[in-house]
């Protein structure tokens, strides 16, 4: 067997130490297949609860009689959440599919807004409030009469919105929301979740149409 010569070998040991630095958690490589794996171990949890989750959420988006094909993880207030609003309408009809809108709030307002959305589920009326909440700008701009709000998003029994408004089981409907956004390592929104993969941020069409026809 021929034997490497001193440039042979130093050649060697150096593409050696190259790949072994980049393996390194902290390498090139390394960080890669750590978030590939990271990644991996989300998308677990999500398919882990999806049946239990899907099957007790009400605020729908698209077509309520279809299978849920993913979580939106949503703030009303979120800049890019409201952005991509008309994509995943426009989407989530062309699919023919439902989604789920989870609510994560990161402030006061945006707090008040997911109480209004939670309070139109029972009354059949989440799919125009959302509409309206992503929408307009009227509940954004000053400090809101939500009996207003909800007149204008077409709530059947506003006295029975405003009674749920301010409900502490309307308190603990979010906080089920956001003890779900915790659990399936949700750090921002707007997030797509789906048993397959997972958007972080507002969505690119192809990902998104992707990730509601898997």
């Amino acid at each position: 067997m021929k034997r490497l010569g001193t440039v042979e070998a130093g050649l060697t040991l150096c593409l050696l130490l190259l790949t072994a630095i980049s393996l390194r958690p902290s390498g090139a490589l390394g960080s890669r297949i750590l978030a590939w794996n990271q990644e991996r171990q989300v998308v677990k949890l999500y398919r882990a609860g999806w049946e239990e989750e899907a099957s007790t959420r009400e605020s729908i988006q698209g077509n309520a009689g279809k299978p849920i094909r993913a979580f939106a993880f949503s703030d009303y207030l979120c800049r890019h959440c409201r952005l991509s609003h008309a994509l995943v309408n426009r989407l989530v009809a062309d699919e023919d599919a439902a989604i789920v809108v989870i609510h994560v709030p990161g402030s006061p307002r945006a707090r008040e807004a997911a109480r209004a959305a939670v309070c139109a589920e029972d009354q059949r009326a989440f799919a125009r409030v959302h509409e309206h909440l992503m929408t307009a700008d009227d509940w954004t701009e000053t400090d809101p009469n939500w009996e207003t709000v909800a007149r204008r998003a077409g709530v059947p029994s506003v006295a029975r919105f405003l009674s749920c408004f301010n409900s502490s089981a309307t308190s603990e409907r979010l906080a089920q929301d956001v003890r779900l956004a915790m659990r399936w390592k949700v750090i921002g929104t707007p997030t797509f979740v789906s048993p397959h993969a997972r958007i972080v941020g507002n969505p690119a069409e192809e990902d998104l149409v992707r990730l509601l026809g898997h």
